[in-house]
């Protein structure tokens, strides 16, 4: 009689940080936006944190992936991007409003743009801007910190809070690729610029 053998799966949590360690700072941190009523917040998640007002913000960043267009790119899912927010290529001068996001297919998302930014290829990254701008864009946020743990479902409103992570090592693989500008030296660095106690390693 042969044996048949049969594959399994069981849930678990992606391990983000090198032995799921990480320090985090006291108390909560209120967030700067308002995201959907259900939405979580992943662990691992870049944030700007303001020191000694117990605030932070997500920082938004999009990775462009084959088979969008210049207006209407497709994205990698899971970017928690919103119809309002500003985009703009990182490193250009363009920056144009998101008009709506469409989720329903689950390889990826496509962000609808007010208009085109012009030469948006594959591999390219989207980051949050300040303002709509045509020649001087600016990027809203700069990550010092990282969620800690992934939020409960949030309520929607500005309750909502988040857990700051000051010292962690991450893995890379396991959150979305991300500027490395944002890196102490963005082609040979492992630290984040503005916290050189966030460390990101290949396991």
């Amino acid at each position: 009689m042969a044996i048949e053998f049969k594959a399994k799966s069981y849930a678990g949590k992606s391990p983000i940080f090198w032995r799921g360690e990480a320090k985090i700072l006291p108390a909560g941190f209120q967030l700067k936006q308002t995201f959907p009523a259900g939405t979580q917040i992943p662990r691992g998640t870049f944030l700007e944190i303001e020191i000694g007002t117990l605030k932070a913000a997500v920082v938004k960043h999009l990775n462009v992936v084959n088979g969008g267009t210049t207006q209407k790119p497709r994205v990698q899912k899971g970017s928690l991007i919103q119809a309002g927010d500003v985009l703009m290529k990182e490193g250009g001068q363009v920056s144009v409003t998101v008009s709506s996001v469409d989720s329903s297919n689950s390889e990826y998302d496509v962000v609808n743009l007010s208009s085109a930014i012009t030469g948006l290829a594959s591999g390219d990254m989207l980051v949050e801007a300040k303002s709509v701008s045509a020649d001087a864009a600016e990027a809203k946020y700069e990550p010092n910190s990282v969620v800690g743990e992934t939020t409960d479902p949030l309520a929607g409103n500005d309750q909502d809070t988040v857990s700051a992570a000051y010292d962690c090592v991450v893995l890379l693989g396991y959150i979305p690729d991300f500027p490395k500008s944002w890196l102490v030296n963005p082609d040979r660095g492992m630290c984040l610029k503005n916290n050189p106690n966030i460390v990101f390693a290949k396991q």
